[in-house]
């Protein structure tokens, strides 16, 4: 086979490969912008619906009543606020901080409450504990387990596939999931 037939052939192997690249390259920051608005990605086995998921957690944490003498604010302000400017660096390590305030303050009600763990990680069974005590409404249950799901799912992905907004908006329903359990922590610790 002459050199020229087999520069021609790599020439025609080459070329839709090749143009995609360049297209893919050239269009990259509008690609991004495309990306991030979909709802459902799907590539081999994974799927990702973090956009319809938050909407669901959010349309749970919506039937929670906190008493209007509350404010929704879980943390230090100081707290929330770093949560808030983590997401402008990174989006992910935000929605991990505000899932690590929702397991310190399940961990918080169960200990003032004196309900037995029965191994270290505190997570949904406590959480149903909580429920069938009669301490959280049930919508909190959901709304934990739409938390849980998003946190794992962030957790499996790669940082740069998180976006600001739904980190955010992940952080408020955090927040509200969190002061519901302030609220019953302190109803339960003896006054001084």
């Amino acid at each position: 086979m002459p050199i020229s037939e087999f520069i021609l052939g790599l020439v025609r192997a080459l070329a839709w490969p090749l143009t995609v690249f360049l297209i893919a390259l050239i269009f990259r920051h509008e690609m991004r912008g495309i990306l991030k608005r979909l709802s459902r990605v799907k590539y081999g086995d994974w799927e990702a619906h973090f956009e319809k998921d938050l909407e669901r957690a959010e349309r749970n944490a919506s039937l929670i009543q906190i008493p209007d003498n509350r404010t929704l604010e879980v943390t230090e302000p100081t707290e929330y606020e770093r949560m808030i400017r983590l997401t402008e660096i990174s989006p992910c390590a935000a929605l991990m901080e505000a899932w690590k305030g929702i397991e310190l303050a399940v961990s918080r009600v169960i200990q003032t409450e004196g309900i037995d763990v029965k191994h270290k990680i505190i997570g949904t069974p406590e959480v149903h504990e909580l429920v069938r005590r009669g301490l959280l409404p049930k919508d909190m249950l959901l709304v934990y387990s739409d938390l849980k799901q998003l946190r794992n799912r962030t957790a499996h992905r790669a940082a740069d596939e998180m976006d600001q907004t739904a980190a955010r908006r992940y952080i408020e329903l955090a927040s509200i999931f969190i002061a519901k359990l302030n609220e019953i922590s302190n109803m339960s610790m003896p006054s001084p």
